[in-house]
């Protein structure tokens, strides 16, 4: 009995200092607030080869997915022509919307999807960064 209690006391006690650890590169959190601070109002958001509904949740927004729709690709099956278009843009698409808006705002995932925006954009602005995630306004 004192084996499995203490057992039981230790792992609770480290859960929370591991739960902070990883939080913010597991979670959308983080990422959540700095759209919140960074994104005006009423600006469109795009998610850029990742899948994360939780900046949806948090913010109060439904955000355009481009090239992944992850576990919701089911969904995406039985949306309507005109709702798919919407709300999922293959590469091309996105950067035909993008380019004729003036510039828009996105999240990314990892250091190569970050690359190939650079690539295909005259200015990429990171306007928060945790070493995984990234915030960028995209122009032209």
């Amino acid at each position: 009995m004192s084996v499995t209690t203490l057992s039981a006391l230790f792992l609770i006690s480290v859960h929370f200092p591991v739960a902070d650890l990883l939080t913010p590169y597991k979670s959308a959190y983080p990422i959540s607030r700095a759209v919140h601070e960074f994104v005006p109002p009423n600006h469109e958001l795009y998610q850029y080869r990742i899948s994360l509904y939780g900046i949806d949740f948090y913010n109060r927004i439904r955000t355009p997915l481009v090239e992944a729709c992850g576990e919701l690709e089911y969904g995406f099956v039985h949306l309507s022509p005109a709702e798919f278009s919407q709300y999922y843009s293959s590469n091309d698409r996105f950067y035909q919307r993008s380019k004729g808006n003036g510039g828009v705002y996105c999240v990314t995932r990892q250091k190569k999807n970050l690359e190939e925006l650079r690539k295909t954009f005259s200015a990429v602005e990171i306007l928060w960064e945790n070493g995984d995630f990234y915030l960028v306004r995209l122009q032209g």
